[in-house]
């Protein structure tokens, strides 16, 4: 069983002159659109808060204010006062109240009416929105038509619902000026749970290193709804130098992230399903890895959604805890992002529950892992002694892998992709086998691209954005890729001479794709040296860059006519080929030619040995033989 909660949606117009926004519009965006409030924090409780009872009242009209800043309070007193006043009714049946101030802001006299081009009246700056209390101590927000967009209203309205702000990132959420001296705080520092609205981990003082977090996604409004930062009376002119999001041709809601899964369940336990919530006790030092594959958090399928990580002697609290969350783009996290610098990316995100001053305990974002993972695999956890590493992803992002341990050891590795292309292609001889299938003859100019991924496991992975990312080095045949050069052509050694290869270094991933030109085949090792950013704890990994250069003697598309011939006279003789032959289906492509040349080598002397009791086979064998190398010298 779930929990009740009646919301009054209590709409307040200081304006008389102006026309009141459709019911449609307001019912759609309140509660019945499949993006409106309600819907919001249905979806993200799974259902757990029932609204039933929940209300959009009629207009009321409410006295001009002329000191919009810090009047959230006043404004709220004056709309229920309307409400009891005007419709008789007192909202004592409602747990809280979203109060909808129109406009957001108000006509004042014109001190310099009169003058040339001044118009009578001007705006004011607009009403600061936000949680507050309503005279009879119910919980309620005032929201701003003109600059409240959807995620505000999910913050402001949770806090209704008894959520707190979370805590992360030092940040400037707090510096409600944006001006010097910049006041900083982890107050708002969580880059993936909507109650942090107020900055979501976004430090912009230009004095120290900055960073963004915006996990916020758009959509058009509700038809009769606002234009975003444009009241139906106010003149473009009025938005000079409000910034963007009050630019006239904004046209967008904004909405989005959902609450932290850490949030939700330290809110209430039972709004996620105990059957998607795998419990571990805090890792110990030398303790083996626990593998567990954990599912999206939005992901609908039961399975591991959430991991609770308990400390020995946890308090009721539960302060100490740590909780991982594997965050996608589907649901309300359509604005995580991808790729890119944003702290708001598709990934494996880590909390702890942390005591902060003068709060209680709080979820504290402590860092996360991209996925697909770049560079950087692994995550040491804050105020922990967990460390967590992504060991394998779903491409469809419905999964990941994670191990959970203690260890914090430094490794790099490799992964290997290749693709060889055909530049151009001479198959024009012909030729019979013995059992009468035709088959082409001749060779193809290839070239090869690989693309080499490195992973580093215990560099960087501490989850704060000051920490500086891994230093890393490509060499491919003894030649350095250069410091901050992302693309180019380089001359290599090789034990066959010296080539020319193209390259293209990401520098975010640190993965490097390395082309050679048609027609050339040799071995040039690469190297990827990978340190902290100060060089310290430098490791090694090597892989081969090993391109194929060409193909010559039957076409790869009628080897298959060969081999299925040569089963035929083995099966005619009572031979097993695999007791004789090295198998081609899984052979990559640098090594398949020193493989037909070894099993040419193999089926003389078998032909040999066939000759006596199986004469008619061993002919075919030869024959077989002679065609593949007449073939591979045209």
């Amino acid at each position: 069983m779930g929990r009740s909660w009646k919301i009054a949606f209590v709409r307040a117009r200081h304006d008389p002159s102006l026309a009141k926004i459709p019911d449609a519009a307001c019912n759609q965006l309140f509660m019945t659109g499949p993006r409106s409030v309600l819907h919001y924090w249905q979806t993200v409780t799974e259902g757990w808060l029932d609204f039933l009872g929940s209300a959009v009242f009629p207009w009321v009209d409410i006295p001009a204010y002329a000191t919009p800043k810090n009047a959230r309070a006043q404004l709220v007193a004056d709309a229920v006062a309307a409400v009891r006043a005007q419709l008789g009714d007192d909202l004592s049946a409602y747990d809280s109240y979203v109060v909808l101030i129109y406009p957001g802001a108000m006509w004042v006299p014109n001190p310099m009416a009169g003058q040339f081009k001044q118009p009578d009246r001007i705006w004011t700056d607009f009403t600061d929105g936000g949680a507050t209390a309503a005279p009879n101590g119910k919980p309620a927000c005032a929201v701003n038509y003109e600059s409240s967009d959807l995620t505000f209203m999910f913050h402001e309205s949770g806090h209704g619902l008894g959520f707190e702000h979370s805590y992360g990132l030092l940040n400037n959420g707090v510096d409600w000026d944006g001006k010097a001296p910049h006041e900083a705080d982890f107050v708002y520092g969580d880059p993936y749970d909507v109650m942090s609205s107020a900055s979501f981990g976004t430090r912009s003082d230009p004095t120290v290193s900055t960073y963004w977090g915006s996990p916020v996604f758009f959509t058009a409004p509700p038809a009769g709804w606002w234009t975003p930062g444009r009241p139906s009376r106010l003149p473009d002119s009025a938005y000079l130098g409000r910034g963007p999001h009050y630019a006239p041709t904004d046209s967008v809601i904004g909405m989005g992230p959902a609450p932290a899964r850490a949030h939700i369940h330290l809110w209430e336990p039972k709004a996620i399903p105990e059957a998607d919530v795998r419990h571990l006790p805090m890792p110990t030092l030398n303790a083996a890895p626990v593998r567990v594959r954990l599912q999206a958090a939005n992901a609908r399928e039961h399975g591991t959604r959430l991991i609770a990580i308990h400390p020995a002697g946890e308090p009721a609290s539960g302060e100490g805890r740590v909780y991982l969350e594997y965050r996608d783009r589907s649901g309300w996290d359509a604005g995580l992002d991808e790729g890119g610098t944003d702290l708001a990316r598709v990934g494996v995100v880590a909390h702890t529950l942390t005591s902060a001053a003068n709060a209680g305990v709080r979820p504290w974002y402590r860092g996360h892992i991209n996925v697909p993972v770049e560079l950087d695999s692994d995550l040491a956890v804050a105020a922990s002694t967990v460390v967590v590493r992504v060991v394998a992803a779903d491409p469809q992002q419905r999964w990941v892998d994670l191990e959970i341990d203690s260890a914090f050891d430094r490794t790099v590795h490799v992964d290997i992709h290749r693709e060889d292309v055909v530049l151009a292609e001479t198959w024009n001889g012909l030729g019979v086998t013995p059992c009468g299938d035709l088959i082409r003859t001749g060779f193809s100019t290839i070239a090869t691209r690989m693309t080499f991924t490195p992973t580093a496991v215990g560099y960087g992975g501490s989850g704060i954005p000051e920490v500086k990312a891994p230093k890393v080095t490509w060499t491919v045949g003894g030649t350095t890729i250069p410091a901050g050069t992302w693309s180019g052509n380089i001359a290599i050694g090789t034990s066959d001479g010296e080539f020319n290869v193209d390259f293209i270094l990401d520098p975010v991933s640190w993965e490097l794709q390395v082309t050679g030109r048609g027609g050339e085949r040799y071995t040039a090792e690469v190297k990827v040296a990978v340190s902290e950013a100060d060089g310290a704890y430098e490791h090694f990994a090597t892989a081969t860059f090993n391109p194929l250069g060409w193909e010559n003697g039957v076409h790869p598309g009628d080897r298959a006519k060969l081999d299925q011939c040569l089963h035929k006279i083995f099966g005619r003789a009572g031979v097993r080929a695999h007791d004789h032959l090295i198998p081609l289906d899984r052979i990559d492509p640098p090594r398949r030619d020193r493989v037909i040349q070894a099993n040419l080598e193999r089926l003389g002397p078998l032909a040999d040995a066939l000759r006596s009791e199986h004469p008619a086979e061993a002919a075919a064998i030869d024959e077989i033989v002679a065609l593949e190398r007449s073939a591979r010298q045209q």
